[in-house]
């Protein structure tokens, strides 16, 4: 076992084994895990998973909220049982090589704690139950979040002292599986989260309607906030922007629609630093109203 690293460690990608010295990617660590704006209310399950531990092989790490609270979750393997405690750092592009000046952007836990506590069974795969939060970060330039896994064998404080240069830098990562390091991407929550742009055309067929035009919600949190606009269709139609309060949900215009009218159609959400799912979905329809008063979709549009 004397290439193995048998503290607990953090993976610098999924796959990799507890090496002393590490192959592959370094700079996206599947085991600093940025949450969103939510706590997870079951870590374990969430980031391990069940008795077979699949979750473990999955990077759920999401984008950093910019001007609001951030969780982010720590979470790794030991071939012995091992403990100590994890430390979290951002560090900005321009500090890479001056750890003694990035050792200073220390983030805590909800209580203020900068040091969090871990105990690892043999062969165990944990996540720390209590996240580091990250409060009203500005995404100005490129950041990266970075642990340091500290045990009595092994306390990873090479990182104090400068580096000579970009090489001597990736030298210590392939040699530090107690460190974990990962690039992250900012999300501005006053900007669109989401927009996309459809093209509608009316059949020819179709005399001039009144039309029902509505943008259904499915699996979007309340607070989320959602609207759609019409382009070079006349007359133009359009749905200011209105906050969801039920997760499935229904926003609706009258207007009409002439007879082969041919335009585009753009919705869009606003997250508004709420954590949106993969699997929610904005769905937009066209539908007209006959004189009895009937609805008939004559058009679906879903992302």
């Amino acid at each position: 076992m004397s290439n193995i690293y048998g503290d607990f460690f953090a993976r610098s990608h999924i796959g990799e084994n507890p090496e002393i010295i590490r192959q592959g990617t370094l700079t996206q660590s599947p085991d600093i895990q940025p949450a969103g704006t939510k706590p997870i209310t079951n870590p374990h399950e969430h980031f391990i998973g069940g008795g077979d531990g699949i979750q473990f092989n999955v990077d759920k790490g999401t984008k950093i909220t910019e001007t609001v609270r951030n969780y982010i979750y720590i979470r790794g393997a030991s071939v012995l049982p091992s403990e100590g405690y994890v430390e979290l750092y951002f560090v900005p592009k321009t500090l890479i090589l001056h750890p003694n000046d990035w050792s200073k952007n220390q983030l805590k836990d909800e209580k203020g704690n900068t040091r969090i506590k871990f105990n690892a069974p043999a062969y165990g795969k944990i996540v720390l139950s209590t996240p580091f939060v990250w409060d009203h970060p500005v995404g100005n330039q490129h950041c990266c979040l970075v642990s340091r896994i500290v045990t009595k064998e092994h306390p990873n404080d090479r990182h104090m002292t400068p580096f000579k240069n970009i090489d001597d830098f990736n030298n210590w990562l392939k040699n530090s599986p107690g460190i974990g390091w990962r690039n992250i991407e900012f999300v501005n929550p006053s900007l669109p989260t989401y927009t996309t742009t459809t093209d509608l055309q009316i059949h020819p067929d179709w005399a001039t309607h009144d039309a029902l035009i509505y943008l259904e919600t499915v699996d979007i949190p309340n607070g989320v906030t959602v609207s759609f606009e019409s382009s070079n269709i006349d007359p133009p139609f359009k749905l200011e922007p209105q906050k969801v309060t039920s997760k499935n949900q229904k926003f609706l215009i009258l207007t009409q629609l002439k007879s082969g009218a041919k335009g585009k159609v753009t919705y869009t959400y606003h997250r508004n630093g709420i954590e949106v799912h993969a699997d929610a979905k904005l769905i937009l329809h066209v539908a007209k109203l006959s004189i009895l008063g009937n609805v008939n979709v004559v058009f679906k549009h879903d992302v």
